[in-house]
């Protein structure tokens, strides 16, 4: 029994050891296998092959590259986590996902419930997926990647935000992360005061990092940032096209997006929740007390 659970302890390490130096692992998904790259904070040549495999996913995409630094500067994958899959025979990368970290400042922090204090953000940023293999829940590598980077860094939890106009999108949030905001379930919610701490700060800081206009404004009831995707201010106006294809099927998510949030074309949504593996394992009850 020993000796089963000492192989066991030393063949995980060495599958961690060899994620964590970006070596490729293969990943069943969807009735289909892929290998997959995890990347932390990457530099150099590996930066530079990282920023080729993305554009040449984003350009197949959506015809063109976004405004976003990542496709510009290569320093500017310094604080970024990405998780990169590619076909398992033809080794053509067909989807990225691109994380960035960032940190409450202390005079906000000290606002912030006991429970969440110095608790890292993580912006899930941009996430692609080649329309060859789209439909196929690629976009579930992007829980891999927060789970990895968690693990990694010895974390139990991590706030998690994201902008987009995507109601499948706001869907897995609600259904998936813990005291999220908005919530498709409870129309009726008001945000928290630390869901709105957190929001203010990461659309005064990275705006430009996210693709949302300078110009936009942003809805504190609803959490709508109007006029995200504007071309004036320097707004992701690429994706507008897209929103289309990111609808859900839930008719109760197209309904809370219809008739609660009224989001035109250029609007986007700012969603703010917590990443907790105890909530993954256990359920809400294992974590609620501590929001």
């Amino acid at each position: 029994m020993l000796t089963g659970l000492l192989y066991l302890f030393v063949w995980l390490s060495a599958l961690f050891a060899w994620i964590y130096h970006t070596y490729p692992f293969p990943f069943f998904i969807n009735g289909r296998w892929y290998w997959v790259r995890w990347y932390c904070y990457p530099n150099g040549d590996v930066a530079r092959k990282l920023q080729s495999q993305i554009s040449q996913i984003t350009a197949s995409t959506i015809g063109c590259l976004l405004d976003y630094r990542i496709f510009q500067d290569v320093n500017a994958f310094s604080n970024k986590i990405l998780v990169v899959a590619f076909d398992f025979w033809t080794a053509q990368p067909v989807f990225f996902n691109c994380v960035f970290r960032s940190d409450l400042p202390t005079e906000i922090e000290e606002k912030m419930p006991q429970g969440l204090r110095n608790t890292p953000i993580l912006h899930l940023g941009l996430v692609m997926t080649l329309p060859s293999h789209q439909g196929r829940h690629l976009q579930r590598f992007s829980i891999l990647n927060i789970w990895l980077w968690l693990f990694f860094n010895k974390k139990t939890k991590c706030i998690l935000t994201d902008i987009g106009n995507s109601s499948s999108s706001t869907r897995l949030w609600a259904d998936n992360l813990l005291d999220p905001f908005p919530n498709y379930h409870k129309w009726e919610l008001v945000p928290k005061k630390w869901h709105t701490l957190t929001a203010h700060y990461m659309l005064q800081n990275y705006k430009i990092e996210f693709g949302s206009s300078l110009s936009a404004t942003f809805d504190l009831e609803s959490f709508v940032v109007r006029g995200s995707n504007a071309k004036e201010g320097g707004g992701a106006h690429q994706l507008i096209k897209f929103n289309k294809t990111r609808e859900a099927r839930n008719r109760k998510v197209l309904d809370f997006y219809q008739k609660h949030l009224k989001l035109s074309a250029e609007d986007e949504v700012f969603h703010v929740a917590v990443a907790s593996i105890p909530h993954f394992l256990f359920g809400t009850a294992a974590v609620q007390e501590f929001i």
